[in-house]
C-alpha cells in the first residue's frame, strides 16, 4: 500500500541545425526521446498528471483518498495491525475486544491488495483509522449509496474494474466513484468468498449482537445493507471527520 512517486527530468532543447532550421530535441534520463522539426509542431503543451490526495496510519501504510460528492474516502481496505494510539491490535477470534486477521492467515499474499479483517469491536473502537478519520456510521453509508444512485445501482459504481481481483463476471462495474472496491471477503466460522464479496463495517450497532454493514459482489452491481453478527470479521473503509 505504500506508493512512490517518480521524478523524470525533461529537457527541451532547440538546436539549429546546418541549414539553419530549428529542431527540437526532447531527452528524458539523458536520452533523446523525441526529435522533431519545429516547422512539423503546432504546438507544444506541457502536463503534470495530478498527484492523489493520500492518508498515512499509525504503521506508515498509504492509502489514496478520493472525494465522493461531500465525503472523503479512503479508496483502499485498511491494513493496520495498531490501534492510532500505537497499541497492538491481538490477531485473534473473539467478540468482546478490538481484533483483527489475515484473510487465510496470509499477510504476505491479501493484507496489501485486500487489506485486513476486523471484528466490530475494532471497528467501534474510536480509534481504528488515522487520527482525523475514523469508521463510518450506518447514515454515513447511507450518503455515500444515495449520493450515487441509491442501493440498487451503487455498487457498480463503486467496485474497481476488471477481473484481476473480482470474480467473473464483476457485474456492471465502473468505478466511477473512484471507491475502487475490492473483494476482501470474510471470516464467520472460516475464511469466505474472497474474490466474491466486499464486505465492510460501518460502526452502527444494530443489537447487542449485531451491527451493520454493507455488502457488494462480483455477480451483482447493487449494494447490500445488512447487520451482521459482532464477531464476524470484515473489512474497513475509513472516512474523514
Amino acid at each position: 500500500m505504500k506508493y512512490l512517486t517518480g521524478v523524470f527530468l525533461l529537457i527541451v532543447i532547440f538546436a539549429i541545425n546546418s541549414k539553419a532550421q530549428d529542431t527540437l530535441y526532447i531527452y528524458q534520463s539523458g536520452e533523446v526521446v523525441v526529435k522533431r522539426a519545429v516547422s512539423d509542431i503546432d504546438s507544444i503543451i506541457f502536463y503534470q498528471p495530478a498527484i492523489p490526495e493520500t492518508i498515512t496510519d499509525i504503521e506508515g501504510n498509504i492509502y489514496i483518498v478520493v472525494t465522493i460528492g461531500t465525503q472523503k474516502w479512503m479508496a483502499e481496505n485498511l491494513a493496520t495491525t495498531h490501534l492510532n494510539d500505537g497499541t497492538e491490535i491481538p490477531s485473534i477470534i473473539n467478540s468482546t475486544f478490538p481484533s483483527y486477521l489475515y484473510y487465510n492467515d496470509d499477510s504476505v499474499a491479501n493484507a496489501a491488495t485486500y487489506g485486513v479483517l476486523y471484528n466490530w469491536p475494532a471497528a467501534n473502537s474510536g480509534n481504528l483509522c488515522p487520527s482525523g478519520w475514523h469508521v463510518p456510521t450506518d447514515a454515513e453509508w447511507t450518503v455515500l449509496t444515495n449520493y450515487l444512485g441509491g442501493l440498487t445501482v451503487a455498487g457498480g459504481k463503486m467496485k474497481e474494474t476488471g477481473t484481476a481481483h473480482w470474480n467473473s463476471p464483476n457485474a456492471g462495474a465502473t468505478n466511477e466513484s473512484g471507491f475502487s472496491a475490492r473483494p476482501g471477503g470474510r471470516f464467520a466460522t472460516g475464511f469466505a468468498n474472497m474474490g466474491v464479496e466486499g464486505n465492510w463495517w460501518s460502526s452502527t450497532e444494530d443489537s447487542s449482537s449485531t451491527a451493520w454493514m454493507r455488502l457488494i459482489t462480483s455477480f451483482m452491481d447493487d449494494v447490500s445493507r445488512s447487520s451482521n453478527n459482532k464477531v464476524f470479521f470484515l473489512s474497513v473503509r475509513c472516512i474523514e471527520d
